[in-house]
């Protein structure tokens, strides 16, 4: 019985499709043509690579041009919690930091404006140490999308309360007072009094008057005594 057996070492190139990155997981494969059949594939190498885990290989027969051809595929599946610990996470307060500024008290202006400005100037800031981290293409993948929906969400934030500061300064609302009930019935009763007491003194004041002017009708009136 004769056995034949040979070892190669084989680097190839395997072209990624990245659209969904960092949720991505890419198919690579590897014919060889061969004259008779084999008898599988094993892989005795790490399966945890610095990026992407193998996650399964699969070989298939197949004769074209009437030679045997053997087809080897290697599954393998980003490693993505990496990403959602230091990328998406991140973000996402970092959006909800934005958000919240339109809840803060209308007159406040000037704290609402820096929260907001902060929030999109770290935000972009993550956005692009991330992306000189990542793979370089010609698309958008989908962690490109991500925080470019997210840059301009702060972005929409920020037009919307320049304008509201506008609007409040052009249309000033006037400002009312609210008082309990019982306070407001003590202040009628106090303003009642005062009323009365002025209708009071208007009155003493014409007695006062009319009597100053019968007692000089009366004096007028008398008769001067002779000397």
């Amino acid at each position: 019985m004769l056995i034949y057996q040979h070892e190669e070492t084989v680097s190839y190139k395997c072209h990624f499709k990245l659209q969904l990155y960092p949720f991505d997981r890419q198919l690579c494969f590897v014919v060889y043509r061969i004259q008779d059949d084999g008898e599988g594939i094993q892989f005795l190498g790490s399966r945890q690579l610095l990026e992407y885990t193998l996650i399964s290989e699969t070989f298939k027969n197949y004769t074209l041009h009437d030679v045997s051809h053997i087809k080897i595929e290697f599954a393998f599946r980003n490693q993505y919690g990496y990403y959602i610990g230091n990328t998406f996470l991140p973000s996402v307060m970092l959006a909800i930091i934005c958000w919240v500024t339109l809840h803060f008290d209308i007159a406040d202006f000037q704290d609402r404006i820096m929260v907001s400005l902060t929030s999109l100037l770290v935000l972009a800031t993550v956005f692009t140490q991330t992306s000189q981290s990542i793979p370089k293409t010609s698309y958008l993948k989908l962690i490109d999308v991500w925080f470019v929906v997210l840059i301009s969400e702060d972005f929409a934030i920020i037009v919307s309360l320049v304008y509201i500061e506008v609007l409040r300064l052009r249309h000033p609302t006037n400002t009312i007072k609210v008082v309990p009930v019982g306070s407001v019935m003590a202040w009628d009763t106090v303003v009642k009094r005062i009323k009365t007491n002025v209708d009071d003194d208007e009155i003493s004041i014409r007695e006062l008057r009319n009597r100053r002017l019968s007692m000089n009708r009366d004096e007028s009136s008398s008769p001067v005594p002779d000397h």
